[in-house]
């Protein structure tokens, strides 16, 4: 083998390492972005969570909170005035995944799920009537985006999730199921 062919082997080898280098790069760099994601996604969860937890915290608050999303406007002014910071922060932090989600640092799947509660958020009366008042405090593109998310959920109607119970006495072959 002369001087020449060893060179031209050298090279191949060379080369053939680097692509195995960038190739093992773009790997490490997939997962790096798959895990800061998980990372997005769950530090967005565990704030969601305390926000919402809250509502459980104050015995006064989950009140407040009932009424204004039914009917903002008979609440008492610092009744509003905590019904308002507190849906300030929900939509604030659905601001933060949103933003997260167009910017491709947050799981889309999680992004999903949250982005159906706040549809059915939005569909609360008394949260449609503060929006009215608020939205303005947002990101103009994320104040769009929710826009959108009011024309459907104003489509859809109000639903409670919190129903108070039949004041009829139990049937009682659901009595004996039970």
């Amino acid at each position: 083998m002369n001087l020449e062919t060893v060179a031209v082997v050298a090279q191949i080898i060379g080369s053939s390492a680097v692509v195995v280098s960038v190739i093992y790069l773009a790997f490490q760099v997939k997962s790096q972005t798959q895990q800061s994601r998980l990372e997005a996604s769950r530090e967005l969860a565990i704030h969601w969570n305390e926000i919402v937890g809250r509502l459980t915290e104050d015995t006064d608050f989950p009140g407040i909170y009932l009424k204004g999303a039914t009917d903002y406007d008979s609440l008492a002014r610092e009744e509003q005035f905590r019904f308002s910071i507190y849906v300030s922060i929900l939509a604030k932090t659905a601001e933060q995944q949103y933003l997260h989600v167009k910017r491709g640092n947050l799981d889309p799947i999680f992004f999903e799920s949250s982005e159906y509660l706040n549809a059915e958020w939005l569909r609360l009366p008394g949260v449609q009537r503060w929006w009215q008042n608020n939205k303005n405090v947002l990101s103009r593109e994320f104040s769009n985006h929710m826009e959108d998310l009011m024309k459907v959920a104003k489509e859809k109607g109000h639903i409670s999730s919190f129903k108070v119970r039949s004041q009829e006495p139990p049937n009682k072959a659901t009595e004996a199921d039970a």
